[in-house]
């Protein structure tokens, strides 16, 4: 599953954490204007309210931080704020309105690739932060690659965060 969040909406002079930019995503949002629904009944268009909700979680979530944005005037910026996101533990089951209701399913996720980009809309640049498996982090840039510390995981260019659902027995409840 792939979700594209907005980062803009939730913008302020703190970090913005990950599960706001998923609140944002989730949240009633009325359509006027420009954005109005073409109604396919009457062929006009309508206001309206769209949502979404996340029925059910993947074995693997990737989550798109929307960082670029049209102004008032249609020109297009760069969102530069930072997202705070965990590496460890990024619970979703507050979003997950669906089957898992009935049944204990896991919503917990270990992050272990992240696509960044620096740079600008006209200059930008592409690198990665991927784990090995054991635990090790490494930033690969074209042909090069390093090892970093957790600690350097988390920053402003963080652009694609890929995540793994993890199966923890201790989830679920006894019996189950």
């Amino acid at each position: 599953m792939f979700l594209s969040l907005p980062v803009e909406k939730v913008t302020s002079n703190r970090p913005i954490t990950l599960e706001e930019c998923v609140e944002a995503f989730c949240r009633e949002e009325h359509l006027n204007g420009d954005e109005c629904w073409h109604c396919p009944a009457c062929n006009r268009l309508a206001e309206a309210t769209k949502k979404f909700d996340i029925w059910k979680t993947p074995p693997i979530l990737i989550i798109h931080l929307k960082r670029f944005e049209h102004d008032q005037q249609g020109c297009m910026s760069k969102i530069e704020d930072l997202v705070q996101f965990p590496v460890t533990d990024f619970g979703i089951e507050n979003f997950v309105y669906g089957p898992r209701r009935q049944q204990p399913i896991a919503c917990v996720y270990d992050l272990y690739s992240v696509i960044r980009h620096s740079g600008s809309l006209s200059n930008g640049h592409y690198t990665a932060v991927v784990q090995n498996g054991t635990g090790n982090w490494y930033e690969v840039n074209d042909d090069r690659s390093h090892q970093i510390p957790a600690s350097e995981i988390v920053d402003k260019t963080a652009y694609v965060c890929f995540y793994t659902r993890m199966v923890r027995q201790s989830w679920f409840p006894a019996g189950q």
